[in-house]
């Protein structure tokens, strides 16, 4: 996979367009009346949440962004990544160290700030909020972040469950490179043996691998396309593939017919992920890398978003607010303004010099190289 110089801004800011898209799915959480593992989604009435008309799609859908997530993944892993594994260029330490460095320290600190807060409501209310295993063995799992390999149970901060997967792939990517696996063909191999991992007790898994090498299959697309076709034939492909993509959504929509979830994650994503790389690398970002925090705090958002749920429980239990104040519109936007001022705190006061500093710790630094002798 060859790589370019160039910085993709807008696969940033979708990827932080997605993590924000989560919250409007989880919304659902503040009208549980019990845990997730005694309730019935189906039972909430939906139509009932904050500017619903206008927001459905992802109110219904927005689970989806999982599946953008690991594919926006795999895409930039094989494009920044996929040579200089396979040419050992870079080591699985220093790899891993910067995985881990980037993961950890903010994924440690949302796990103590859930539990503070989740033996607090059960201290008020007598039952937690939507999640409901705190074993010692999923929080040992938590810790890890291993809890999602072998189970698809929800615990602790919920949504982390993805990003344990993440870093599953984030491994199982670096043996991909190291064998010197660098062909489409060998990443559809890892597509295959994810699909055959769904509908077991590893489906989550077996969602992450085809979604990330989906991506991956992208991103070596991406890079033949800029490497043999012209500057007009790479916009007639971003001009082409939306035309013809949202050509069918809209027949299907039309026929009521929904699209089966193998197609967000086989073709819609990736295609859609090529296209928007294809279309910035050709005609330059725009206006995008003005709105490149959008990205920045993606991971913060995510992380974030439970447990800020959870303070707004415990806030409107405090001042005896009825679950109503949730169908709000305004209260959509005061918690979606909370949210992105408490990720950009997070992301520049906490895990920017923290990843920082355990970067400075546990990768060398290269030796610089001797002068020049003249003789």
């Amino acid at each position: 996979m060859r790589n370019t110089t160039v910085r993709l801004y807008w696969l940033d800011i979708i990827r932080g367009i997605a993590s924000l898209s989560v919250v409007l799915w989880h919304w659902q959480h503040f009208f549980y009346d019990a845990t997730l593992s005694t309730i019935s989604m189906a039972e909430i009435d939906k139509s009932q949440y904050p500017l619903y008309s206008v927001l459905w799609p992802f109110y219904e859908q927005g689970s989806r962004a999982v599946e953008l997530f690991f594919t926006l993944s795999g895409f930039i892993f094989f494009w920044l990544y996929g040579a200089r594994i396979t040419n050992r260029q870079v080591g699985f330490r220093n790899y891993m160290a910067l995985r881990v460095s980037r993961l950890y320290p903010l994924h440690l600190l949302t796990l103590a700030v859930v539990i503070a807060g989740q033996v607090y409501i059960h201290y008020l209310r007598g039952w937690y909020f939507v999640y409901d295993d705190y074993s010692a063995g999923a929080f040992l799992a938590n810790l890890t972040l291993t809890h999602r390999w072998f189970s698809s149970s929800y615990t602790f901060n919920g949504p982390v469950w993805s990003v344990s997967i993440e870093l599953l792939l984030y491994i199982i990517f670096f043996a991909f490179c190291f064998i010197r696996f660098k062909n489409w063909w060998q990443a559809a191999a890892f597509i295959a043996i994810g699909w055959g991992l769904r509908n077991t007790r590893f489906d989550s898994v077996g969602q992450g691998m085809m979604s990330f090498f989906a991506g991956g299959i992208a991103s070596y697309l991406f890079a033949w396309l800029m490497h043999h076709a012209d500057r007009q034939k790479r916009l007639l492909f971003s001009l082409a593939l939306p035309v013809t993509i949202g050509v069918a959504l809209a027949l299907t929509y039309g026929a009521n017919v929904s699209m089966p979830a193998y197609f967000y994650e086989l073709l819609l994503f990736p295609l859609g992920i090529t296209t928007i790389a294809v279309l910035e690398a050709t005609v330059g970002p725009g206006p995008g890398r003005h709105f490149v925090f959008i990205g920045n705090i993606s991971y913060s958002s995510y992380l974030w978003h439970f447990p800020l749920q959870l303070a707004f429980v415990i806030g409107a239990q405090f001042m005896a607010l009825d679950r109503s104040i949730f169908t709000y519109p305004l209260m959509l936007a005061f918690f979606y303004i909370v949210l992105i001022l408490v990720s950009l705190a997070s992301y520049y006061g906490f895990e920017m010099p923290v990843q920082n500093y355990l970067r400075k710790k546990w990768i060398p630094a290269k030796p610089p190289r001797p002068a020049a002798v003249l003789t």
